[in-house]
């Protein structure tokens, strides 16, 4: 569930994001519209305005490509996740979707094999900047903060990005796990959520969370599944996602 929920919000921000493309791209390029198709604008003109509408989109779509990388840790650092890596192949993908839903869009309404191969061009080039700009990201998240970090401060997206999450561990047999990437709890919020976890567990998830930690016995894949899931909603439960 929190894999199709997370692409869900990314399908829902697609639509608010092609409204903000669009609309940065029209406003820079209308300048133009004031010359008849007979008329020819004088270069001088032109090419700002073409080398504007070009570092804007260039700039977008490395903005797409930063919320989506932190959207996917927001999705990826809570615990009954296992499989990290659906969510960034997921990711990658949905940062050449909207592109390629433009550029189909466009090649649908183009006049002339010349202007279907610029769109073409046009393309490749941007699909290869956010596909770039997605792998680097994920790699060095915080290489984002300098260019879009005003962005993902408006969108409260910043917090999964900026550090390296906390990371707990316990008195108690309980295995090593991370908190938010700006939890900060001191020794006494330590223990007393350590205490919380392992008094809301039962017997049988005692003796996993022993295993596990210790790395003995045989654990199969759904009951290690299960109490990843379950481990995850008793942290929440005792206050660790507000530390």
């Amino acid at each position: 569930m929190n894999f199709v929920t997370y692409n869900l919000v990314l399908l829902a921000a697609s639509f608010p994001a092609l409204f903000i493309f669009s609309i940065g791209v029209m406003g820079l390029l209308s300048p133009l519209s004031l010359f008849s198709k007979s008329a020819r604008l004088p270069k001088a003109m032109s090419l700002p305005i073409l080398g504007l509408a070009g570092l804007y989109q260039i700039y977008f779509w490395g903005l797409w490509s930063a919320f989506i990388v932190a959207l996917t840790y927001k999705y990826t650092i809570r615990l009954e996740v296992t499989w990290d890596w659906m969510y960034f192949v997921s990711g990658f993908a949905w940062c050449t979707a909207l592109i390629g839903w433009l550029s189909h869009k466009e090649r649908q309404s183009s006049e002339s094999l010349k202007e279907d191969r610029g769109v073409v061009s046009g393309t490749f080039m941007y699909s290869t900047v956010a596909l770039v700009a997605y792998v680097v990201f994920a790699i060095w998240p915080h290489l984002m903060l300098a260019p879009f970090g005003w962005a993902l401060d408006l969108l409260g997206m910043t917090k999964y990005v900026a550090a390296d999450p906390f990371v707990v561990v316990c008195p108690q047999p309980i295995p090593e796990f991370t908190l938010g990437y700006n939890s900060n709890p001191n020794e006494a919020e330590v223990q007393r959520l350590c205490d919380c976890i392992w008094a809301n567990l039962n017997s049988a998830e005692k003796d996993i969370a022993r295993a596990v930690a210790k790395g003995v016995g045989e654990i199969s894949e759904l009951n290690l599944r299960k109490f990843s899931s379950r481990f995850g909603s008793v942290v929440e439960q005792c206050g660790g996602m507000d530390l």
